[in-house]
Protein backbone atom coordinates (compact mmCIF):
# COMPACT_ATOMS: atom_id res chain seq x y z
CA UNK A 1 0.00 0.00 0.00
CA UNK A 2 2.82 2.40 0.92
CA UNK A 3 4.62 1.60 -2.30
CA UNK A 4 1.48 2.39 -4.29
CA UNK A 5 1.04 5.71 -2.44
CA UNK A 6 4.65 6.61 -3.21
CA UNK A 7 4.11 5.92 -6.89
CA UNK A 8 0.92 7.99 -6.95
CA UNK A 9 2.69 10.80 -5.10
CA UNK A 10 5.43 10.86 -7.74
CA UNK A 11 3.05 11.19 -10.70
CA UNK A 12 2.40 14.92 -10.27
CA UNK A 13 6.05 15.99 -9.82
CA UNK A 14 7.06 13.83 -12.78
CA UNK A 15 4.41 15.55 -14.91
CA UNK A 16 5.76 18.89 -13.67
CA UNK A 17 9.28 17.82 -14.69
CA UNK A 18 8.10 16.89 -18.19
CA UNK A 19 6.17 20.16 -18.49
CA UNK A 20 9.26 22.11 -17.46
CA UNK A 21 11.39 20.12 -19.91
CA UNK A 22 9.04 21.11 -22.75
CA UNK A 23 9.36 24.79 -21.78
CA UNK A 24 13.11 24.43 -21.52
CA UNK A 25 13.41 22.82 -24.97
CA UNK A 26 11.21 25.47 -26.58
CA UNK A 27 13.20 28.24 -24.90
CA UNK A 28 16.58 26.80 -25.90
CA UNK A 29 15.32 26.25 -29.46
CA UNK A 30 14.05 29.84 -29.63
CA UNK A 31 17.37 31.24 -28.41
CA UNK A 32 19.31 29.03 -30.84
CA UNK A 33 17.09 30.11 -33.75
CA UNK A 34 17.47 33.79 -32.85
CA UNK A 35 21.24 33.48 -32.42
CA UNK A 36 21.52 31.76 -35.82
CA UNK A 37 19.57 34.58 -37.49
CA UNK A 38 21.61 37.26 -35.78
CA UNK A 39 24.81 35.43 -36.74
CA UNK A 40 23.71 35.52 -40.39
CA UNK A 41 22.87 39.23 -40.06
CA UNK A 42 26.29 40.11 -38.63
CA UNK A 43 28.10 38.07 -41.29
CA UNK A 44 26.07 39.68 -44.08
CA UNK A 45 27.23 43.15 -43.04
CA UNK A 46 30.64 42.41 -44.61
CA UNK A 47 29.34 40.66 -47.77
CA UNK A 48 30.14 42.16 -51.14
CA UNK A 49 27.36 43.89 -53.12
CA UNK A 50 26.89 42.64 -56.68
CA UNK A 51 24.38 43.26 -59.49
CA UNK A 52 21.66 40.60 -59.64
CA UNK A 53 18.98 39.89 -62.23
CA UNK A 54 15.51 39.20 -60.82
CA UNK A 55 13.97 36.20 -62.59
CA UNK A 56 10.84 35.59 -60.51
CA UNK A 57 9.03 37.27 -57.59
CA UNK A 58 5.80 36.26 -55.90
CA UNK A 59 4.07 36.75 -52.53
CA UNK A 60 2.66 33.54 -50.98
CA UNK A 61 -0.08 33.51 -48.33
CA UNK A 62 -0.23 30.77 -45.67
CA UNK A 63 -3.48 30.57 -43.71
CA UNK A 64 -2.83 29.36 -40.15
CA UNK A 65 -5.16 28.42 -37.30
CA UNK A 66 -4.95 31.84 -35.64
CA UNK A 67 -3.20 34.17 -38.07
CA UNK A 68 -2.03 34.46 -41.67
CA UNK A 69 1.67 34.33 -42.54
CA UNK A 70 3.23 35.60 -45.74
CA UNK A 71 6.34 34.49 -47.59
CA UNK A 72 8.17 36.39 -50.30
CA UNK A 73 9.57 33.99 -52.87
CA UNK A 74 12.03 35.13 -55.53
CA UNK A 75 14.70 33.72 -57.80
CA UNK A 76 17.63 35.77 -59.03
CA UNK A 77 20.95 35.26 -60.79
CA UNK A 78 24.29 37.00 -60.31
CA UNK A 79 27.91 36.64 -61.35
CA UNK A 80 30.87 36.55 -59.00
CA UNK A 81 34.49 36.22 -60.17
CA UNK A 82 33.38 35.11 -63.61
CA UNK A 83 31.02 32.39 -62.42
CA UNK A 84 27.21 32.54 -62.58
CA UNK A 85 25.06 31.65 -59.54
CA UNK A 86 21.33 31.32 -58.92
CA UNK A 87 19.69 31.74 -55.50
CA UNK A 88 16.33 32.22 -53.83
CA UNK A 89 17.61 33.56 -50.45
CA UNK A 90 15.71 36.77 -49.72
CA UNK A 91 16.74 37.91 -46.23
CA UNK A 92 17.86 36.58 -42.87
CA UNK A 93 14.24 35.59 -42.04
CA UNK A 94 13.87 33.52 -45.23
CA UNK A 95 11.39 36.01 -46.71
CA UNK A 96 8.77 35.22 -44.03
CA UNK A 97 6.90 37.89 -42.08
CA UNK A 98 3.51 38.69 -40.61
CA UNK A 99 3.74 42.22 -42.03
CA UNK A 100 1.91 41.76 -45.33
CA UNK A 101 2.15 45.42 -46.53
CA UNK A 102 5.91 45.42 -46.01
CA UNK A 103 6.39 42.19 -48.00
CA UNK A 104 3.99 43.42 -50.68
CA UNK A 105 6.11 46.55 -51.22
CA UNK A 106 9.24 44.41 -51.49
CA UNK A 107 7.51 42.09 -53.94
CA UNK A 108 6.40 45.01 -56.11
CA UNK A 109 9.92 46.41 -56.08
CA UNK A 110 11.37 43.06 -57.20
CA UNK A 111 8.72 42.68 -59.93
CA UNK A 112 9.54 46.15 -61.22
CA UNK A 113 13.22 45.21 -61.51
CA UNK A 114 12.23 41.95 -63.21
CA UNK A 115 9.98 43.68 -65.77
CA UNK A 116 12.40 46.49 -66.57
CA UNK A 117 15.52 44.32 -66.46
CA UNK A 118 17.15 46.80 -64.10
CA UNK A 119 19.84 45.15 -61.92
CA UNK A 120 19.07 44.67 -58.23
CA UNK A 121 21.80 44.84 -55.58
CA UNK A 122 22.47 41.50 -53.87
CA UNK A 123 25.03 40.71 -51.18
CA UNK A 124 27.41 37.79 -51.66
CA UNK A 125 29.63 35.95 -49.19
CA UNK A 126 33.17 36.20 -50.53
CA UNK A 127 34.24 32.91 -48.90
CA UNK A 128 31.18 31.05 -50.20
CA UNK A 129 29.83 32.84 -53.32
CA UNK A 130 26.79 30.54 -53.51
CA UNK A 131 25.53 32.18 -50.28
CA UNK A 132 23.76 35.48 -50.88
CA UNK A 133 20.91 37.76 -49.77
CA UNK A 134 18.79 40.37 -51.49
CA UNK A 135 18.15 42.22 -48.20
CA UNK A 136 20.36 42.11 -45.14
CA UNK A 137 18.35 44.41 -42.85
CA UNK A 138 16.86 42.97 -39.64
CA UNK A 139 13.36 44.33 -40.23
CA UNK A 140 11.18 41.69 -38.55
CA UNK A 141 10.43 42.91 -34.98
CA UNK A 142 10.14 39.34 -33.74
CA UNK A 143 13.85 38.94 -34.42
CA UNK A 144 14.60 41.51 -31.72
CA UNK A 145 12.15 39.93 -29.30
CA UNK A 146 13.15 36.29 -29.81
CA UNK A 147 16.25 36.43 -27.59
CA UNK A 148 14.54 37.84 -24.44
CA UNK A 149 11.48 35.63 -25.05
CA UNK A 150 13.73 32.60 -25.50
CA UNK A 151 15.61 33.28 -22.28
CA UNK A 152 12.29 33.87 -20.50
CA UNK A 153 10.94 30.49 -21.64
CA UNK A 154 14.25 28.81 -20.78
CA UNK A 155 14.17 30.30 -17.30
CA UNK A 156 10.53 29.27 -16.79
CA UNK A 157 11.32 25.73 -17.88
CA UNK A 158 14.35 25.52 -15.60
CA UNK A 159 12.34 26.86 -12.63
CA UNK A 160 9.48 24.41 -13.23
CA UNK A 161 11.95 21.51 -13.48
CA UNK A 162 13.63 22.63 -10.25
CA UNK A 163 10.20 22.76 -8.60
CA UNK A 164 9.42 19.21 -9.72
CA UNK A 165 12.81 17.97 -8.51
CA UNK A 166 12.35 19.76 -5.19
CA UNK A 167 8.93 18.15 -4.67
CA UNK A 168 10.36 14.68 -5.36
CA UNK A 169 13.30 15.29 -3.03
CA UNK A 170 11.11 16.73 -0.25
CA UNK A 171 8.68 13.82 -0.32
CA UNK A 172 11.56 11.35 -0.32
CA UNK A 173 13.07 13.09 2.72
CA UNK A 174 9.75 13.06 4.59
CA UNK A 175 9.29 9.35 3.89
CA UNK A 176 12.84 8.56 5.04
CA UNK A 177 12.47 10.57 8.25
CA UNK A 178 9.16 8.96 9.12
CA UNK A 179 10.71 5.51 8.71
CA UNK A 180 14.03 6.27 10.40
CA UNK A 181 13.38 8.89 13.09
CA UNK A 182 9.81 8.09 14.03
CA UNK A 183 8.23 11.22 12.61
CA UNK A 184 10.77 13.78 13.89
CA UNK A 185 10.28 15.94 10.83
CA UNK A 186 12.26 18.88 12.26
CA UNK A 187 15.36 16.79 11.49
CA UNK A 188 14.74 17.51 7.81
CA UNK A 189 16.69 20.75 8.13
CA UNK A 190 20.05 20.88 9.94
CA UNK A 191 19.41 24.40 11.28
CA UNK A 192 16.06 23.25 12.71
CA UNK A 193 17.66 20.22 14.30
CA UNK A 194 20.39 22.34 15.90
CA UNK A 195 18.04 25.12 17.01
CA UNK A 196 20.08 27.66 15.05
CA UNK A 197 17.74 28.92 12.31
CA UNK A 198 19.13 31.10 9.56
CA UNK A 199 16.94 33.81 8.08
CA UNK A 200 15.41 33.11 4.68
CA UNK A 201 16.94 36.29 3.26
CA UNK A 202 19.32 34.73 0.73
CA UNK A 203 16.78 32.27 -0.65
CA UNK A 204 14.06 34.87 -1.06
CA UNK A 205 16.56 37.26 -2.60
CA UNK A 206 17.45 34.64 -5.22
CA UNK A 207 13.76 34.09 -6.01
CA UNK A 208 13.23 37.87 -6.23
CA UNK A 209 16.03 38.30 -8.74
CA UNK A 210 14.86 35.32 -10.81
CA UNK A 211 11.34 36.76 -11.00
CA UNK A 212 12.58 40.30 -11.68
CA UNK A 213 14.92 39.22 -14.48
CA UNK A 214 12.31 36.90 -15.99
CA UNK A 215 9.61 39.58 -16.03
CA UNK A 216 12.12 42.10 -17.44
CA UNK A 217 12.98 39.75 -20.31
CA UNK A 218 9.32 39.12 -21.07
CA UNK A 219 8.51 42.83 -20.83
CA UNK A 220 11.37 43.83 -23.12
CA UNK A 221 10.31 41.32 -25.79
CA UNK A 222 6.66 42.32 -25.53
CA UNK A 223 7.51 46.02 -25.70
CA UNK A 224 9.56 45.49 -28.87
CA UNK A 225 6.74 43.64 -30.61
CA UNK A 226 3.93 45.95 -29.49
CA UNK A 227 5.89 49.09 -30.29
CA UNK A 228 6.61 47.77 -33.79
CA UNK A 229 3.28 46.20 -34.75
CA UNK A 230 0.50 47.03 -32.30
CA UNK A 231 -1.76 50.07 -32.52
CA UNK A 232 -0.16 52.90 -30.59
CA UNK A 233 -3.30 53.57 -28.57
CA UNK A 234 -2.94 50.10 -27.03
CA UNK A 235 0.77 49.42 -27.42
CA UNK A 236 2.22 52.31 -25.49
CA UNK A 237 0.06 52.03 -22.32
CA UNK A 238 0.59 48.26 -22.16
CA UNK A 239 4.30 48.70 -22.79
CA UNK A 240 4.47 51.29 -20.03
CA UNK A 241 2.68 49.01 -17.55
CA UNK A 242 5.02 46.10 -18.35
CA UNK A 243 8.07 48.32 -17.91
CA UNK A 244 6.71 49.68 -14.62
CA UNK A 245 6.14 46.14 -13.34
CA UNK A 246 9.67 45.12 -14.34
CA UNK A 247 11.10 48.26 -12.69
CA UNK A 248 9.16 47.61 -9.47
CA UNK A 249 10.38 44.00 -9.25
CA UNK A 250 13.96 45.09 -9.94
CA UNK A 251 13.63 47.74 -7.21
CA UNK A 252 12.33 45.16 -4.73
CA UNK A 253 15.16 42.78 -5.59
CA UNK A 254 17.68 45.59 -5.29
CA UNK A 255 16.34 46.56 -1.88
CA UNK A 256 16.60 42.95 -0.73
CA UNK A 257 20.19 42.82 -1.96
CA UNK A 258 20.98 46.03 -0.07
CA UNK A 259 19.49 44.55 3.13
CA UNK A 260 21.61 41.42 2.75
CA UNK A 261 24.80 43.41 2.09
CA UNK A 262 24.23 45.74 5.06
CA UNK A 263 23.01 43.25 7.67
CA UNK A 264 24.10 39.85 6.38
CA UNK A 265 22.10 36.76 7.34
CA UNK A 266 20.62 36.96 10.88
CA UNK A 267 20.25 33.84 13.02
CA UNK A 268 17.53 32.82 15.49
CA UNK A 269 18.65 30.65 18.42
CA UNK A 270 16.06 28.39 20.07
CA UNK A 271 16.45 27.00 23.58
CA UNK A 272 14.59 23.83 22.58
CA UNK A 273 13.50 22.13 19.39
CA UNK A 274 10.83 21.79 18.15
CA UNK A 275 8.56 24.67 19.07
CA UNK A 276 5.67 22.80 20.71
CA UNK A 277 2.27 24.56 20.79
CA UNK A 278 1.41 25.46 24.39
CA UNK A 279 5.06 25.66 25.55
CA UNK A 280 7.10 28.79 26.13
CA UNK A 281 10.38 28.65 24.21
CA UNK A 282 13.17 31.12 24.91
CA UNK A 283 14.91 32.44 21.82
CA UNK A 284 17.40 35.09 20.78
CA UNK A 285 17.76 36.90 17.47
CA UNK A 286 21.32 37.69 16.51
CA UNK A 287 22.13 40.08 13.69
CA UNK A 288 25.14 39.28 11.54
CA UNK A 289 26.45 42.85 11.81
CA UNK A 290 26.01 45.78 14.20
CA UNK A 291 22.60 47.42 13.95
CA UNK A 292 21.40 50.71 15.35
CA UNK A 293 17.65 50.21 15.55
CA UNK A 294 14.82 51.81 17.45
CA UNK A 295 11.53 50.01 18.04
CA UNK A 296 11.36 46.37 16.99
CA UNK A 297 8.28 44.81 15.38
CA UNK A 298 7.95 41.08 16.05
CA UNK A 299 5.17 38.77 14.95
CA UNK A 300 4.36 35.08 14.55
CA UNK A 301 2.47 34.35 11.37
CA UNK A 302 0.97 31.24 9.80
CA UNK A 303 0.92 30.80 6.03
CA UNK A 304 -0.80 28.30 3.75
CA UNK A 305 -1.02 27.97 -0.05
CA UNK A 306 -3.01 30.74 -1.71
CA UNK A 307 -6.54 29.52 -2.28
CA UNK A 308 -7.85 29.10 -5.80
CA UNK A 309 -10.74 31.01 -7.36
CA UNK A 310 -13.01 28.16 -6.31
CA UNK A 311 -15.04 29.29 -3.29
CA UNK A 312 -15.18 25.80 -1.81
CA UNK A 313 -12.37 25.12 0.64
CA UNK A 314 -10.46 21.85 0.58
CA UNK A 315 -10.68 19.55 3.61
CA UNK A 316 -7.18 20.34 4.86
CA UNK A 317 -7.63 24.07 4.42
CA UNK A 318 -11.01 24.01 6.15
CA UNK A 319 -9.55 22.13 9.12
CA UNK A 320 -6.63 24.57 9.27
CA UNK A 321 -8.93 27.61 9.30
CA UNK A 322 -11.09 26.05 12.02
CA UNK A 323 -8.06 25.45 14.26
CA UNK A 324 -6.68 28.95 13.67
CA UNK A 325 -10.07 30.48 14.45
CA UNK A 326 -9.82 29.13 18.03
CA UNK A 327 -6.44 30.81 18.67
CA UNK A 328 -6.04 34.26 20.24
CA UNK A 329 -4.57 36.67 17.73
CA UNK A 330 -5.37 38.34 14.44
CA UNK A 331 -6.98 36.53 11.54
CA UNK A 332 -6.79 38.75 8.47
CA UNK A 333 -9.89 38.74 6.29
CA UNK A 334 -7.66 39.24 3.24
CA UNK A 335 -4.48 37.24 3.69
CA UNK A 336 -1.20 38.86 2.68
CA UNK A 337 0.54 36.91 -0.04
CA UNK A 338 4.30 36.40 0.27
CA UNK A 339 6.84 33.78 -0.76
CA UNK A 340 5.32 31.60 1.96
CA UNK A 341 1.77 31.80 0.63
CA UNK A 342 -1.31 33.43 2.11
CA UNK A 343 -1.19 34.74 5.66
CA UNK A 344 -4.02 33.24 7.72
CA UNK A 345 -3.00 34.12 11.28
CA UNK A 346 -0.86 36.73 13.02
CA UNK A 347 0.23 37.07 16.63
CA UNK A 348 2.23 40.06 17.79
CA UNK A 349 5.22 39.48 20.08
CA UNK A 350 7.26 41.66 22.39
CA UNK A 351 10.96 41.44 23.08
CA UNK A 352 11.95 40.30 26.58
CA UNK A 353 14.48 43.09 26.90
CA UNK A 354 16.71 45.51 25.07
CA UNK A 355 18.92 44.33 22.25
CA UNK A 356 22.49 44.17 23.49
CA UNK A 357 25.73 43.85 21.50
CA UNK A 358 27.79 40.68 21.90
CA UNK A 359 31.59 40.39 21.77
CA UNK A 360 31.57 40.92 17.98
CA UNK A 361 29.39 44.03 18.13
CA UNK A 362 26.35 42.28 16.63
CA UNK A 363 23.03 42.59 18.46
CA UNK A 364 21.32 39.88 20.53
CA UNK A 365 17.58 40.43 20.99
CA UNK A 366 15.89 38.14 23.58
CA UNK A 367 12.48 36.77 22.52
CA UNK A 368 9.95 34.33 23.93
CA UNK A 369 7.97 32.17 21.52
CA UNK A 370 4.69 30.82 22.87
CA UNK A 371 2.22 29.41 20.40
CA UNK A 372 -1.25 28.78 21.86
CA UNK A 373 -2.14 25.20 22.61
CA UNK A 374 -3.98 23.65 19.67
CA UNK A 375 -2.04 25.59 17.06
CA UNK A 376 -1.64 23.58 13.83
CA UNK A 377 1.72 22.00 13.10
CA UNK A 378 4.12 22.83 10.33
CA UNK A 379 3.20 20.79 7.24
CA UNK A 380 6.02 19.91 4.85
CA UNK A 381 3.90 18.25 2.18
CA UNK A 382 4.65 20.14 -1.07
CA UNK A 383 1.01 19.71 -2.05
CA UNK A 384 -0.20 21.70 0.98
CA UNK A 385 2.48 23.41 3.05
CA UNK A 386 1.73 25.14 6.34
CA UNK A 387 4.56 27.43 7.44
CA UNK A 388 5.03 29.24 10.75
CA UNK A 389 7.23 32.32 10.36
CA UNK A 390 8.78 34.73 12.86
CA UNK A 391 9.03 38.20 11.31
CA UNK A 392 11.44 40.75 12.78
CA UNK A 393 11.53 44.34 11.52
CA UNK A 394 13.21 47.52 12.71
CA UNK A 395 13.75 50.96 11.26
CA UNK A 396 17.43 51.68 10.77
CA UNK A 397 19.80 53.68 8.61
CA UNK A 398 20.68 53.37 5.73
CA UNK A 399 18.33 50.40 5.11
CA UNK A 400 15.51 49.19 7.37
CA UNK A 401 16.09 45.77 8.90
CA UNK A 402 13.76 42.93 7.95
CA UNK A 403 14.18 39.19 8.43
CA UNK A 404 11.98 36.10 8.49
CA UNK A 405 12.64 32.74 10.14
CA UNK A 406 10.75 29.53 9.38
CA UNK A 407 9.92 27.81 12.66
CA UNK A 408 9.71 24.04 13.31
CA UNK A 409 6.29 23.87 14.99
CA UNK A 410 5.48 20.23 15.83
CA UNK A 411 3.55 18.39 18.50
CA UNK A 412 5.56 15.76 20.40
CA UNK A 413 4.58 12.86 22.69
CA UNK A 414 4.39 13.30 26.47
CA UNK A 415 7.64 11.42 27.08
CA UNK A 416 9.47 13.81 24.76
CA UNK A 417 8.05 16.78 26.66
CA UNK A 418 9.32 15.27 29.93
CA UNK A 419 12.75 14.94 28.38
CA UNK A 420 12.64 18.62 27.46
CA UNK A 421 11.68 19.57 31.00
CA UNK A 422 14.50 17.43 32.41
CA UNK A 423 16.97 19.13 30.07
CA UNK A 424 16.01 22.56 31.44
CA UNK A 425 16.44 21.52 35.09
Amino acid sequence: MKTRQRKVGLIVPCVVLLFGLCFLCVGVGTVAYACLRWHTFLRALSWQPVAATIQQADLQEHQGAEETAYTLEAWYAYEFKGRRYTSNSIDIMGGRSGDQPFLWRRCQDLKRHRDTGQPFTAYVNRQNPSESLLYREAHEPWLYALVPFGFFLTGCGACVMCLGGWVIRKRSQITTLNERDGGRLWHIRPDWQEGRIKASTARHLLLSWIMAIGVSMFASGAVIVMAAQGPRVVAWPVSGLLLLLAAFLLFQAGRGLATLLVYGTPVLYLSEVPVVPGRRVAAALRTARPLSAGRWELSLECFAPVRSQDTSEGPRRTELLQRLALLPGQRPTAGRGTWYGERLYRQELSALGEAKPDHTGALMLPIALELPKGAPETLLDPGFMVTWVLWAKARAFPVSFSASFELPVFAVPEDAIEEMDDAHR
